[in-house]
């Protein structure tokens, strides 16, 4: 792979990591569980984004979004 695409700068050592993981896995993906929860979507902003929402309904374009409030 090295010889083949010289200008894509690959390390051996991420390629042999790579390798290991398709053999091991049989993808390259993320594992199942990786990364940390996600926060965005909770009950405090669900009510903001509705009040947000629901104070715009007759006064179209003077949108504001969560953060500008």
């Amino acid at each position: 792979m090295i010889r083949k695409f010289p200008l894509r700068n690959w390390k051996k050592r991420n390629l042999c990591y790579l390798i290991k993981r398709i053999d091991d896995n049989g993808e390259i993906g993320q594992k199942r569980g990786s990364g940390g929860p996600r926060s965005v979507r909770t009950a405090a902003n669900s009510r903001t984004v509705g009040d947000l929402i629901c104070s715009q309904e007759h006064r179209p374009n003077t949108s504001t979004s969560p953060r500008e409030t």
